[in-house]
């Protein structure tokens, strides 16, 4: 199943990703699936999940 949320903040090891919330707005919202492996992710996102 999926669910679209209105995704406002990211964590990684606890650590909050210093991101605007306004990039999880786009065209199609946020959307959560447990089906699949694969992450997509708005490009400023990726960046500070990488470096996280």
């Amino acid at each position: 199943p999926y669910y679209n949320i209105e995704l406002r903040e990211m964590h990684v090891a606890g650590k909050k990703l210093q991101l605007n919330p306004s990039i999880f707005n786009g065209k199609h919202g946020t959307v959560l699936d447990s089906g699949t492996t694969y992450a997509y992710l708005p490009e400023a996102a990726f960046v500070a999940f990488r470096d996280a």
